[in-house]
């Protein structure tokens, strides 16, 4: 299974400063990815010229399915993080607690070492 996580910062280039979505599609392209995991997804904002980018990444790879949400609400629109699959996602999967406990184990000198998290049984 091939993955990928990307931050398309809204489309927008860091060199550039230019809006060009087809860049952020030529990169998932040539990577050939399963499951694709995007953040700062735009959809109905006037940065990105008020384009739905879940659904136009979405249609652009005719992928199985997809998941979007929204984090950071701006003006009519925002921006958030999706999720596209080769194949369907299971409504039957247990749900993702919004916060997991977290516990450090401690070194000598009283600093954290190293954190675990504890998956919902």
């Amino acid at each position: 299974m091939r993955l990928l996580s990307y931050n398309i910062h809204k489309g927008v280039g860091g060199r550039d400063r230019r809006y060009r979505p087809e860049r952020i599609l030529q990169v998932i392209e040539e990577e050939n990815p399963d499951l694709i995991c995007l953040q700062e997804v735009d959809h109905n904002a006037r940065r990105s010229r008020f384009d739905d980018q879940p659904k136009m990444v979405a249609r652009y790879f005719h992928l199985e399915d997809a998941l979007f949400q929204m984090n950071c609400p701006h003006q009519e629109g925002g921006y958030g993080n999706l999720i596209l699959s080769r194949w369907p996602f299971s409504a039957a999967s247990p749900p993702i607690p919004a916060h997991e406990p977290t516990q450090a184990a401690r070194g000598p000198t009283g600093r954290d070492r190293h954190a675990r998290r504890h998956a919902p049984t």
